[in-house]
């Protein structure tokens, strides 16, 4: 999740011609000569923006600044322009010129206003992929989106319907559709929560308040219709819910998700056979390596052998243990199935220890990187893929 904005850091980041025409575009008059202004006084801005005297002005330009920060990371920005290649030749021309994330995200949010929103979308969506509540549902009958608004509105009923009778929420629903350059479709559905309460100032005053928020549920699907995702809060019975209303609503009456697997594919046969695991300059790794593997010798009923490398060792150890350790004239290579993998992936440094993170993947479909921070899982996820060990297309894959 990014971070919350600062005020100070933002206005640092984004150039006075942007701030400018944000504030005019607002009607917000700041007490600033805008032409006298160096580029890095910003200081100045701070100042004049604290001095607005209106609470409700100075929040919202806090609120806004919130959005254009979530958007200024690497995935956001490569959203956005993926968006503005597909959508606005205008857009693309101008992040060539643009110097940093924050600028290319305010210009977007200034004067692309439906691209923006698009590439928000698709940025928090690809943040939720691989997370706890996010499960592709694959090996299902192929299928056509009817995408109609007839079709959005029956869903947003059907949603709205459903979450009224189960957890007593989700009285109002909107569903939002949106398609990626790929060509992937997705149904962002907005439902209200339950009231919370809260205090807050209101001019000065302390004030107990009641708030209304929202929380969502996520459908996706290839263009295809050869897989489809869904993100949702609860277990898996609220899911095959959820996709049966998601079937009669967009997919058609022979959608059935029981005959659909969720489970992920890894092809970690090979990794028993020695092989090197190459990274991009750019990720600034120093070495990825396998730390652990556990076996199993087929035909050897359950028992199971885990092996690991030595980490000051080089990073083909857990090779030297297999040929160490194993009698190969009794147990040909080609007899051992892998059943665990523990990745090692080490980041260059000055420090002695090296900064990195470790996470294993099973021949059952499991993976750890969704405990990691969303930087980390991104990278583990491109590895994965880069290794050829990921089955079928990622939903990262084509981003």
């Amino acid at each position: 999740m990014t971070k919350t904005c600062e005020p100070r850091r933002f206005l640092r980041r984004i150039s006075n011609e942007l701030l400018h025409t944000y504030f005019n575009n607002n009607n917000i008059h700041l007490a600033i000569e805008w032409d006298t202004l160096t580029k890095r006084d910003w200081k100045t801005i701070h100042d004049a923006w604290l001095a607005i005297d209106d609470d409700d002005t100075r929040c919202r330009t806090i609120a806004d600044f919130q959005e254009v920060h979530s958007l200024a990371t690497e995935n956001g920005i490569r959203m956005l322009r993926a968006e503005a290649q597909r959508h606005n030749d205008e857009l693309a021309r101008a992040f060539d010129t643009l110097p940093h994330r924050h600028d290319m995200a305010m210009y977007a949010f200034l004067h692309h206003q439906h691209i923006w929103r698009d590439a928000a979308r698709f940025a928090d969506a690809q943040s939720l992929a691989g997370s706890r509540y996010w499960h592709r549902y694959s090996d299902i009958d192929t299928f056509s989106p009817h995408i109609t608004a007839t079709a959005l509105t029956q869903l947003e009923t059907c949603l709205s319907a459903f979450y009224r009778e189960q957890e007593s929420r989700g009285q109002y629903c909107r569903v939002e559709h949106s398609q990626r350059q790929d060509g992937q479709h997705f149904f962002f559905a907005y439902l209200e929560d339950h009231p919370t309460a809260g205090e807050c100032f209101d001019n000065g005053e302390l004030q107990k308040t009641i708030n209304r928020g929202v929380f969502e549920v996520f459908f996706s699907c290839s263009q295809q219709g050869d897989f489809l995702d869904v993100y949702a809060t609860g277990n898996k019975q609220l899911r095959e819910d959820l996709l049966r209303l998601f079937g009669c609503c967009i997919v058609g009456e022979n959608f059935n998700p029981e005959t659909a697997s969720t489970e992920k594919s890894y092809r970690i046969r090979t990794l028993g056979h020695q092989q090197t695991f190459a990274t991009d300059p750019e990720d600034n790794i120093s070495d990825a390596r396998i730390r652990a593997l556990t076996v199993r010798v087929r035909g050897g009923g359950k028992r199971q052998l885990k092996m690991t490398a030595d980490p000051d060792a080089g990073p083909n150890d857990i090779y030297r243990i297999l040929g160490d350790w194993l009698n190969h004239k009794n147990v040909p290579l080609a007899n051992i199935e892998v059943l665990n993998v523990e990745f090692g992936i080490r980041f260059i440094s000055d420090q002695k220890r090296k900064p990195g993170f470790a996470f294993s993947i099973s021949s059952r479909g499991s993976c750890t990187l969704r405990s990691k921070s969303e930087k980390l899982r991104l990278i583990g996820e491109k590895y994965l893929e880069k290794w050829g060990i990921t089955g079928g297309q990622s939903y990262r894959s084509a981003a």
